[in-house]
């Protein structure tokens, strides 16, 4: 912040706050405060306790393309032998998520999709074929 404060002109002896000299520089929309990290860290948490929860409750393909097409899922041991079979399925296998699964666990967070699935206007999730899906992305930092 002490660059930031000089590229603005701001001495070190004003007060003024570090928002006000990202707003002055315009970079609020690029940088996160403190406040919204945790937030989105929260509603992370807060997707995969729920999946924990109704692990039981999900069909095994749901939860297997669940891994496949959705960033921070971070529960490696519940579906890893799900997204393994999802991995080896054929491509017209491969499973369907239905428009209620998806409502269910929007509702706790967003899900953010990689560039492979695909969304129809029905609200079914898909995954276009199996060449194309890579590894899960699981973020160090915000395993539980």
């Amino acid at each position: 912040m002490r660059s930031l404060r000089s590229m603005c002109r701001v001495s070190p002896k004003d007060r003024c706050r570090d928002s006000d000299v990202r707003e002055r520089c315009g970079l609020k929309k690029y940088v996160a405060t403190r406040v919204e990290r945790e937030q989105n860290i929260l509603a992370i948490l807060t997707l995969n306790t729920s999946i924990r929860r109704t692990a039981s409750k999900i069909l095994q393909e749901a939860c297997a393309l669940l891994m496949q097409c959705c960033f921070h899922i971070t529960d490696p041991r519940r579906c890893k032998l799900l997204t393994l079979a999802a991995y080896n399925a054929k491509p017209h296998e491969l499973s369907v998520v239905q428009t209620s699964l998806v409502n269910a666990i929007a509702r706790f967070s967003k899900i953010v999709l990689r560039s492979f699935a695909l969304v129809m206007l029905s609200g079914i999730v898909t995954v276009k074929t199996r060449h194309s899906v890579p590894p899960p992305y699981r973020p160090s930092h915000i395993q539980i």
